[in-house]
């Protein structure tokens, strides 16, 4: 077995259990149950305050129990990725990554990512 090995067993182990969520998803229609692609969204934004929330992937209760539970900020607000690397990465870096130090949480020019307030118009509101 190598990386390799593990990563074909994660690939096949993803699509299930994301046909598992969208089904049951569409099933209960609760993301306050499931987690779903949209609530776990806002885990990967680089604004530290939405990435410290929803960290579950299946299920929303942990998150609920440790108050990290967060589905009030639209999907169109979030600006992915890690705000010191924001730049194409090769997979033999991106290997490398868990074994590094990790780098201040603030983007190139020394800057804290803040949140940017976004007007959306009241009818897209009731569909978040």
């Amino acid at each position: 077995m190598d990386v390799f090995t593990g990563l074909r067993f994660h690939i096949g182990e993803m699509l299930i259990s994301v046909f598992y969520r969208v089904t049951c998803a569409a099933l209960i229609g609760l993301s306050r149950v499931i987690v779903t692609p949209r609530m776990h969204g806002t885990y990967h934004s680089i604004v530290r305050q939405e990435t410290d929330n929803n960290y579950c992937i299946v299920l929303t209760f942990w998150n609920q129990l440790h108050r990290t539970f967060r589905i009030d900020i639209p999907q169109e607000a979030i600006n992915i990725g890690v705000p010191y690397v924001r730049k194409h990465l090769e997979a033999g870096e991106l290997m490398k990554m868990p074994w590094e130090k990790a780098g201040k949480w603030e983007l190139s020019e020394g800057t804290v990512p803040q949140k940017v307030p976004v007007s959306l118009p009241t009818d897209d509101i009731k569909d978040l």
